[in-house]
């Protein structure tokens, strides 16, 4: 939850709850309770509109507790492709090779090009001074 620009943990069933967060004039922590009262973080506060994110312990070990399904998330399982992503591979690797080959076996030309003499350029360059 956030407070004064700073968020603060509590326990993970209370992730999207309203709670009430009290701040004594001049103290130096706050306490969080949920719409009925019961008291479930108690925090030190920090200046305003650090950014900071102060965690307990206890709310930290419990999301890990609620999260932990015995399977990786997802993003981390290896998943191998499909019968469609392994046809599609197959037929990029015609094109890629069929372009390949006609690179190749085609004759390279050569053109005349243009030479610039740079030297024309190199005089005015010395000249030149920024460091005045």
């Amino acid at each position: 939850m956030g407070y004064r620009g700073n968020r603060y943990s509590v326990p993970p069933e209370l992730a999207m709850a309203a709670v009430t967060v009290t701040h004594p004039v001049g103290g130096q922590f706050i306490d969080t309770t949920t719409t009925a009262g019961i008291a479930v973080a108690h925090h030190k506060l920090l200046a305003d509109g650090l950014g900071a994110t102060i965690r307990d312990a206890g709310h930290v070990i419990a999301l890990d507790a609620a999260a932990n399904t015995g399977r990786p998330h997802r993003r981390n399982q290896r998943i191998p492709p499909g019968p469609e992503a392994r046809a599609t591979a197959t037929q990029l690797r015609k094109r890629l090779t069929a372009g390949y080959r006609a690179v190749i076996e085609s004759p390279i030309t050569t053109s005349a090009s243009t030479v610039i003499d740079l030297s024309a350029y190199a005089q005015p360059a010395q000249l030149r001074s920024t460091l005045k």
